[in-house]
């Protein structure tokens, strides 16, 4: 989640100046979405790491109500490969 919205948070500080529909707060998910809709990320990535994101707030949710620690979500639950190109895609392959 962290890089998720690390990645978000630089796609607004990189374009927001030519594209200020990026400094409404809408959350991550709406940003995502806008950055998308301006081509700023793939439209088919955008919506994977969307999807994923909602997917681990669902389990964080889940992990509190249970009294677990959310920082910690056991490894391979969930396919991360759409961070990992998104980061890419914004940073480069390494």
């Amino acid at each position: 989640m962290v890089d998720i919205e690390f990645m978000v948070q630089l796609i607004v500080l990189a374009h927001a100046a030519f594209h200020p529909e990026l400094t409404v707060n809408r959350g991550n998910l709406a940003l995502l979405d806008i950055a998308a809709k301006l081509n700023l990320i793939d439209g088919e990535l955008g919506n994977k790491v969307r999807e994923l994101y909602r997917e681990l707030r669902r389990i964080q949710h889940q992990m509190r109500l249970n009294n677990q620690n959310p920082c910690r979500i056991e490894r391979g639950l969930v396919d991360t490969a759409p961070v990992l190109a998104l980061w890419h895609s914004l940073l480069g392959p390494d």
